[in-house]
């Protein structure tokens, strides 16, 4: 069983180191470090617009990525540590791999660290990690981020919604629950103290020996692996495949309903006091095109708007 850690921090090719090495034939138990420059990771069901703040993100060069796995969405940046264990499917047992990560928050000083339901770690009323999974064929895939030093300021802003949006989907919604990072529970804490303390709970599954370095270059010959990084990478990937939803905006003229489909308007309706008026210029534009065509149609007042809360989402 080999421990290995990333080199990279693009979030596109972590994700594809991790599916390649998910889907490895023959599998090689694994269990992969890796941290992230900032971007959002949706759960692979997910609706983008409804995880997070697309436009803060595009502005702010926060990536959006749908991963292989389940599960919520979560916030990355270089304060993140991301663990994953991939394994025979025959071996999985997510109770016993997260039990690891919480002994291992244990021993590097982060006293009252528990595994709570819907398998995350908590400390106090705080949740400091979450775990999502995926399983093909023969191989499980057990993943999670830790909360070391991450920036909450922006995490807060990318997973910040709407209030005025209600949405009508068949997609699940992550639940907002409040976050802290484990430096501010010991400042002694760093992401390397955690990584080598989940080296040696790891010892009791069966993972041993010295932690080697993977990069992107070591899958040069490796077409799979261009695939899933363009796949990755790709807005087809990421926002089209998004079921069918509807969104709809409080405005100060009424209420817009839009219905969506594929990441474009397929339907635009203003319900007002005085009826229901088609919005046929909204028709066929992109999300973000659309409602920027509404404000400009029906201009909101600033003040509807809320600050983002002090809460996040996890899965």
């Amino acid at each position: 069983m080999q421990i290995l850690f990333s080199s990279e921090t693009d979030p596109t090719l972590n994700a594809a180191i991790e599916e390649r090495l998910f889907r490895a034939a023959p599998l090689k138990p694994t269990l992969l470090f890796y941290r992230n420059a900032p971007a959002v990771l949706l759960g692979r069901n997910q609706n983008p617009w409804q995880e997070c703040n697309i436009r803060w993100c595009r502005s702010n060069g926060v990536a959006i990525i749908r991963r292989l796995s389940g599960g919520g969405t979560v916030f990355h940046d270089l304060g993140n540590l991301n663990y994953a264990f991939i394994v025979a499917r025959s071996d999985y047992d997510q109770q016993r791999y997260l039990q690891c990560i919480s002994d291992a928050l244990q021993a590097a000083g982060i006293n009252g660290a528990r595994l709570c339901e819907h398998f995350s770690i908590w400390v106090g009323d705080h949740k400091v990690a979450g775990s999502a999974f995926a399983l093909s064929g023969r191989a499980a895939l057990l993943h999670g981020c830790l909360l070391v030093n991450t920036n909450l300021e922006q995490l807060h802003q990318a997973l910040h919604q709407d209030p005025r949006d209600h949405f009508i989907a068949a997609t699940v919604a992550s639940v907002r629950v409040p976050v802290k990072n484990l430096c501010d529970i010991n400042d002694a804490i760093n992401s390397t103290t955690i990584q080598n303390a989940i080296c040696v709970t790891a010892r009791t599954l069966g993972f041993t020996g010295e932690v080697a370095t993977i990069a992107a270059r070591d899958f040069s010959d490796d077409s799979a692996f261009a695939t899933a990084v363009r796949n990755f990478a790709s807005d087809t990937w990421t926002f089209s495949r998004t079921a069918d939803f509807t969104l709809e905006r409080q405005c100060p003229s009424g209420s817009a309903s839009l219905d969506v489909s594929l990441g474009r308007i397929r339907q635009a309706i203003l319900r007002s006091p005085d009826g229901c008026h088609n919005l046929p210029q909204l028709q066929g534009l992109s999300m973000e095109d659309a409602l920027d065509t509404l404000e400009l149609l029906h201009a909101t007042d600033d003040t509807e708007n809320t600050t983002p809360q002090n809460f996040a989402a996890f899965p």
